[in-house]
């Protein structure tokens, strides 16, 4: 389920547009710009694509792709820009957004242009693979191989190790790759890191198991 966030001031527009997104099968939070709140909402949510109102203020859209890289390191997040017909003419591709709608907002464009956004942000080239010894992770087809032969896994499983293996020698605790991966608060706890990163260690066998490090009293990496 794709992860959607607004942030916008206008509560009556951002729950209608909510509404709408919801309907069509997405996970969607709604925040203010504030930066206390704005930051919960999106290390709880993780989302995926971001509905953004600048009040007619480029710059804020520019200072929002700002943060997003160096507080998350989420540069590549779609920034949907919500605007007035008057603002548009100051909006560029420069100011960091990656599409705009137009008030009064429809709902089918609004609907059509997160999908596309969403699509494009999802199709990686071919070479784009992740080869690490004798491990290949293919995020086009969402396919794992060692050593030529495909494990099997399952969703969480496999989101977990791209995840961990695009971010090789950094170390995540627990709560963060709960947060990261998950995307929300997981009721079962941390121990559920655990699981599937033992799963994980089985799944890719003898030679790579060891490419996932345990960090002691912190958490796990990927050797670099």
């Amino acid at each position: 389920m794709p992860r959607l966030l607004i942030i916008s001031r206008d509560r009556k527009e951002a729950a209608l547009l909510r509404e709408s997104l919801i309907r069509e099968g997405y996970e969607v939070r709604m925040t203010l710009p504030d930066e206390g709140e704005f930051g919960d909402h999106f290390t709880r949510m993780a989302p995926e694509l971001i509905l953004f109102d600048p009040v007619g203020d480029p710059e804020a859209v520019r200072r929002l792709r700002q943060d997003l890289a160096a507080a998350y390191e989420r540069k590549d997040i779609p920034i949907l820009v919500l605007s007035g017909e008057g603002s548009v003419a100051a909006l560029d591709a420069a100011c960091g957004m990656d599409d705009f709608l137009i008030r009064p907002l429809k709902m089918a464009e609004v609907r059509l242009r997160v999908k596309m956004n969403l699509w494009k942000q999802s199709r990686i080239d071919s070479e784009q693979l992740l080869k690490i010894g004798p491990l290949l992770i293919d995020p086009a087809n969402y396919e794992v191989t060692v050593d030529g032969e495909t494990v099997e896994m399952t969703f969480k499983e496999y989101e977990l190790l791209r995840f961990l293996a695009t971010h090789r020698g950094r170390v995540f605790t627990r709560d963060s790759l709960l947060s990261r991966v998950w995307g929300y608060d997981y009721y079962g706890g941390t121990r559920t890191v655990d699981v599937h990163i033992r799963r994980l260690r089985a799944k890719l066998g003898p030679s790579c198991e060891n490419l996932i490090e345990t960090v002691r009293n912190v958490g796990y990496k990927f050797r670099d």
